[in-house]
Order: C-alpha cells, then structure tokens, then sequence
C-alpha cells in the first residue's frame, strides 16, 4: 500500500492511494484518488482489511471448504437427507486426494489427476471405480466450487475446464428372460415379500413408491392407483416423503386384475392386523404394504431379501437386480406393446429418453417383437403371389 500527495495541472491537490495485492494467486492492482489525506487513510485501511480477510479465507484447504458447503446446504435445507448423505460420500472420496490443497490454488490439473486415479484405483480393494460415480462426484464438485466462485474465495472455476470424462456407457443390468423370471416370481411366492414382487412386474413402480402406496390412492372399481409419496431410506433413518422426486412421478397407473386380488386378499388380512394391534396400529399412515403394525418398510430390507432369493432360489445372474429388475421387465414387455411415450409416462420418467436409453436392453425381444410385425405384414403378400 503506497499514499502519496500529487497536484494536478489546475492546482487541485489530491491523495492517490495504490494498492498491490494477490488473492486465489491473482495479482491485483487498484489505485483511486481523494481530496483529503484522511478520505485516503481510511480507504486504505477498509480495503486492506478486506483484502487480508478474503485471503484468509481463501487459504482454507479443498476439503474445509467442503464441509463448508455441506453445512451451507444443511443450513438452507436445500438437500434430502440421502442426496445429503450421497453429497458428503462423493466429496469425502474426493478429499483424500485433494483435500490437503489450499482452496486458492486448487487447478484444473489437480482435478484431472484426481480423477484419472480415481478411475484407474479409487474402487474396492483397488479395483478402477466406475465412470458414472466419477462423473457424479465431479457434478457435485462444479457445483460447491462454482458456490466458491459466488462467495469471492476463488476467481475461476477449475472445475469448469476438466478435461471430458469417459462416457459411463450402458448400464449392463437388464430385464429377466421369461425363464428367469418364472423362476424368480415362483421362489418368491410363498414369501411376504410376494406382493412388491407382483406390484413391480405389473405397475413397474419403484421399490420407494411401493413402500409409500397408499389405500386412498388406490381405486379397485378403475382398477387405477396413484403414485403420490415415497418412503425414503438413508443411513438407519426411514421416512415417508410427501411427493416424488419430480413431477413426472406423480401419475396414476391402471392395474390388472391378478393385483387386484391380491391386494383385497392383503387388505382382509391387515384388518384381522389392526383388530389385533389396537390404538398401537399405524392407522394415519394408511399404507397399503407395511410392517405388521402399519409402519413403513424399509425399501433397503426388501432390496436385501430379494437379491438373496434372486440369487439362491432362483439362480438369477448379478445382471438381473432384485427388485428393479422386475420393473425393467414390465418396462421391457410393455415396450414390444405400446409407444414408448406411454412407456415413459407409466414409469414415472421425465422424459421419453431416459426410458429408451435405460430400458432397451433386451434388442433380442425388441427385434422378435419387429420380425413378428414384418411377418404379419409380408406373409399374405408372399402367399398370394405363391398362388
């Protein structure tokens, strides 16, 4: 900082003051004019101070910073508790790379080597972790450094530039083959977890949004039921979140007689539950598949007892998830049936291609379904020249 008295060519005499500093590794140079030593002087002072406490700030690490963030998101309460948890777990990963890097001086070649390593050996005992958790971790990086760049800690965005990461390519669960599925629904059966089954290779719903069916949203004379809540779970918590995720999950779903009945035959039976549970039952709730007692399922519990029956009943192949596996299937069949757009809007997607590129798998049954439509075009063709 530097103050000095000059006069201008009409006589004025004025106080320049000149300013050099460096914050986020930037030099700055400022220089402004007053009237009177005393304007100057105090000028000086403020904007010293302001100077010294931005560099404080920058020079907390990468990953103070990031916890920073975390509990600015808390405190706003702009997260759900499992994006939250997902939230700390990507950045955590992170930060045993770059988190010992003071914020002001974290680069984009960090960033690029971060997760370079992270793709080769960031997985389990060392293995390469998957380009999609990578390229969600980095989504979750550009957004708490671009809240860095708002909040004047950093000049650029270094996240900005990261070099294109691999494309995470297809996903390679699919939908069970007609005889895997026979044999799945058929180990399932005798099971209390039979009705999830059933409701998602006939709806096609979501595990969370089975959990949170309701009897109110369920209409037997349309045979209809509407998808309005979800039951989440994150950590030990569970918890019943009002609407869906987004405004595409709300919708209603016709549903065909075989989960009618079992339905009413699950309804005869929670009330013989609440006769015999008392003011102990979870009445206000209101659930349609519940705990004994009215409570939620945990949508994790279910997922854990159907892989083990998927897996040591039925023999299903680790390509076939448990429970999402039957929604992908009802997805799969309905696709050879009716235009994907009703597809996508049954499934809750927000858009139709999310629904062609996450559910279209199985080309072979797609391909069956196209060689049957040309066959029952060209075969009267063919056979009346024939004759």
């Amino acid at each position: 900082m530097h103050i000095r008295k000059r006069t201008l060519p009409s006589g004025e005499v004025r106080w320049q003051v000149r300013l050099s500093s460096a914050i986020d590794g930037h030099r700055i140079e400022q220089a402004r004019d007053f009237s009177s030593e005393r304007e100057a002087k105090a000028w000086a002072q403020g904007e010293g101070r302001r100077i010294e406490q931005s560099g404080a700030r920058a020079a907390c690490t990468v990953g103070e910073y990031f916890r920073q963030w975390l509990d600015y998101l808390d405190e706003a309460d702009q997260l759900q508790p499992k994006t939250r948890i997902e939230y700390r777990q990507r950045l955590g990963r992170l930060a045993t790379l770059i988190g010992h890097k003071p914020l002001g001086r974290l680069s984009t070649r960090d960033l690029d080597l971060a997760y370079a390593k992270l793709l080769r050996s960031g997985g389990h005992h060392g293995g390469p972790l998957h380009p999609r958790t990578v390229a969600g971790m980095h989504r979750v990086v550009l957004m708490a450094l671009k809240r860095a760049r708002r909040w004047r800690l950093i000049g650029d965005n270094p996240a900005a530039d990261v070099e294109r990461l691999p494309a995470p390519g297809r996903s390679p669960m699919r939908a069970p083959t007609a005889d895997e599925l026979r044999r799945y629904l058929d180990a399932i059966r005798p099971t209390p977890w039979w009705p999830f089954a059933l409701l998602a290779i006939t709806t096609g719903v979501r595990r969370g949004e089975a959990c949170g069916l309701r009897w109110a949203d369920i209409d037997f004379e349309r045979g209809t039921l509407r998808i309005a809540q979800v039951v989440c779970e994150a950590g030990s918590k569970v918890w019943i979140r009002a609407k869906p995720k987004t405004p595409a999950g709300f919708r209603e779903i016709s549903f065909p007689p075989v989960l009618a009945e079992e339905l009413v035959r699950i309804r005869f039976q929670q009330a013989e539950e609440r006769l015999a549970y008392g003011p102990r039952y979870r009445r206000d709730l209101d659930l349609a598949l519940c705990l004994p007692g009215g409570e939620p399922w945990p949508p994790d519990a279910i997922t854990r007892a159907l892989s083990w029956i998927a897996r040591t009943k039925a023999g299903l192949p680790r390509a076939v998830a448990p429970l999402h596996g039957l929604r992908h299937g009802h997805a799969t069949a309905l696709m050879t049936a009716i235009p994907l757009k009703a597809v996508s809007a049954r499934l809750g997607h927000s858009s139709v291609e999310i629904t062609a590129n996450t559910y279209q798998h199985p080309e072979r049954a797609l391909d069956e379904a196209a060689a049957a439509a040309i066959e029952a075009l060209i075969r009267p063709l063919v056979t009346d020249r024939e004759r």
